[in-house]
This record gives structure tokens, sequence and C-alpha cells, in this order.
């Protein structure tokens, strides 16, 4: 009589998928953020320098930011405090804590929108693909 010995490597297949997910989400994070900055507006460099990104659940990748001019005399900063929203699912948020970041993407009743964050996600569509087919993923 045969003997036919099945073993469960499914913790181990899980492991590695969300490890390259990670790393694809990790990679899409640095892509958006670097086009976010390349069409943020700028005067002093506050909002651009100030633009990052975070895995759901974690810290955002830099702690703090400055400006790159003065502004009346000062140069500004910022800190980051907290972590990103965490849905149990895996996730990547690219943004801003500046106050007046909001006004800038979505413009006001006297300023025009000048979106930063919005279309460097969506012109980024080819390049997040490819994020993740350099881990393995298929389309």
């Amino acid at each position: 009589m045969t003997t036919i010995e099945f073993k469960d490597y499914s913790a181990e297949c899980k492991e590695e998928i969300e490890s390259r997910v990670l790393k694809a989400l990790t990679m899409c994070g640095m892509v958006i953020e670097r086009a976010a900055k390349g069409l943020a507006t700028v005067d002093t460099g506050l909002l651009r320098n100030s633009i990052t990104w975070a895995l759901g659940g974690k810290k955002p990748t830099a702690e703090t930011y400055k400006a790159d001019k003065q502004k009346n005399g000062v140069i500004q900063t910022g800190k980051y405090s907290g972590a990103a929203p965490n849905d149990d699912e895996l996730s990547v948020f690219v943004g801003t804590n500046v106050e007046y970041a909001p006004y800038v993407e979505l413009g006001t009743a006297k300023q025009k929108a000048k979106p930063f964050l919005k279309p460097a996600a969506m012109n980024g569509k080819s390049a997040l693909s490819q994020c993740f087919q350099e881990q393995g993923f298929q389309r």
C-alpha cells in the first residue's frame, strides 16, 4: 500500500505573499511621493518637503521636515506624529500634514486648485503596476 503525505505550506505561502506585497507597496509609496513632490506648488518648500508615505498602521518614513526658504525671517519646520490608519489590510498612504495642503490640492472660493496628490497617484498607474510586477505579481 502506498502512503501519501500532505504537508501544509499555507503559512509560508501567506508570509511570502505578504512580504512581496509590502515591498511593492513600499515602492509604490516612493513613486507617488516623488511624483507628488514634483507637482507640488513651491513657495518656501514646506509643502513639498512634507509629502511622505507610510504603510498602513506604521509611522511615516520621515519624522520631520523643513522649508527650504525663510518666510517672515523664519525657516518653518514640521513633525509627524502618530501612524497611518490601520484598516487590517495591506495598504500605503501618501500625503502631508501641512495644514494648508487641502486648500492647495482642492482650492478655495478665492484660490484655484493646484492638485498634486491625486494626479501623482493617477498619472503613475503604469509605474504602480510595475511595482507589483517586479515582485512577481501578474496583471
